[in-house]
């Protein structure tokens, strides 16, 4: 198995949530919703942006939970959802309770 690189899931998960608010403000300023030279584009802007990052870092959450429960031999994709639906901090915690020990390497 490749190694996974924490650094290409970030800018992967970052750049396409930027990505995504960038089409909604344009198509949201072609709409006339918001006026791009207006106080609608700041505050547009100030609640978008902590909004990307907490729901990258969960996203991010969801991923590790998900290759950490591979790595000890549950179902991963089951506890990606498990945690992803409980929501912060409730998944992760239930997660890290519930998990098994790592398995030794193979002599």
């Amino acid at each position: 198995m490749r190694a996974f690189r924490w650094s290409l899931a970030a800018v992967a998960v970052y750049g396409g949530l930027l990505l995504v608010s960038g089409a909604l403000f344009a198509l949201l300023t072609l709409m006339g919703w918001i006026d791009p030279a207006g106080d609608g584009a700041a505050i547009y802007w100030v609640v978008v942006t902590p909004a990307i990052v907490l729901f990258g870092a969960w996203l991010l959450l969801v991923v590790w939970c998900a290759m950490d429960a591979d790595r000890r031999g549950m179902n991963g994709p089951l506890w990606a959802l498990v945690v992803f639906m409980l929501g912060f901090p409730v998944g992760p915690v239930v997660y890290l309770v519930l998990r098994h020990p790592v398995p030794p390497a193979p002599a």
